[in-house]
């Protein structure tokens, strides 16, 4: 008796391990997908350009802004090796960045470098856990066939998602300024990214209260597509369990 009980918490174990990891991977993907559409989705800067009022505060011209941000989101994106801007502001021409700023640049486009690694890494693991948490609990639950042990794996994975995201997201908006500056002592191994708006650029055109608006939306966007997975999946589930019987 006490043996059939170890076994089955064993069992129980092993499937929460497969699929909390198939619902980190998962998270990861559709997460560094909705960065990506969020960060290079021109329409956003223009938004945000507007709400914070950037031409009054820069005293740079909208088109100039947003050839501006082209620049900057082209040089993310690896199309330029270099964000060396010339700028018309205040009717005058000028660097745009100080070299505290283009060191800092060159670190985010070097995060940038690794989130594009991070993503192609979790799409295989995800694959590969995936197929094998799949196969794994269409034989422990017997079930006919691989689609509704897929819908099944992905509507718990992707809910284990849910709450991992949602919890970071509130945790983060219940103290965005202490988890603004750690993320940065986090990722940054000098102090760069420690601007001046008084002088610097950068954190003019783009201010914390972009990065708050830009991090809520693609926070958002993650769960709203996390949730329609599990719809999705849970569709699938009674479709194909309708069949079975």
């Amino acid at each position: 008796m006490d043996g059939d009980l170890l076994k089955l918490t064993s069992e129980q174990r092993k499937k929460g391990i497969l699929l909390f990891l198939t619902g980190l991977f998962i998270l990861n993907v559709v997460f560094f997908i909705n960065f990506a559409l969020v960060v290079f989705d021109f329409s956003h800067y223009k938004v945000q350009f507007e709400e914070l009022d950037r031409v009054e505060f820069t005293k740079i011209t909208e088109p100039e802004l947003y050839r501006i941000t082209g620049e900057i989101l082209e040089y993310l994106k690896l199309a330029r090796d270099d964000i060396d801007i010339i700028a018309v502001i205040d009717g005058e021409k000028e660097q745009l960045f100080t070299e505290r700023e283009l060191i800092h640049m060159d670190d985010v486009r070097e995060l940038f470098k690794n989130g594009y690694i991070i993503l192609g890494i979790s799409i295989i693991l995800l694959f590969s856990f995936g197929y094998f948490s799949v196969i794994y609990f269409k034989r422990k639950l017997n079930l006919d066939n691989k689609v509704l042990s897929a819908a099944i794996v992905t509507k718990w994975s992707s809910l284990i998602g849910v709450v991992i995201m949602a919890s970071l997201g509130i945790i983060f908006y219940l103290g965005f300024d202490f988890w603004y500056d750690q993320l940065h002592i986090w990722m940054f191994d000098n102090d760069y990214w420690l601007l001046n708006p008084d002088t610097h650029n950068l954190i003019r055109i783009f201010p914390v209260p972009f990065f708050y608006n830009t991090i809520t939306r693609i926070i958002t966007r993650t769960l709203g597509h996390m949730v329609l997975i599990i719809f999705i999946s849970l569709a699938i589930e009674k479709y194909r369990s309708q069949r079975a019987v």
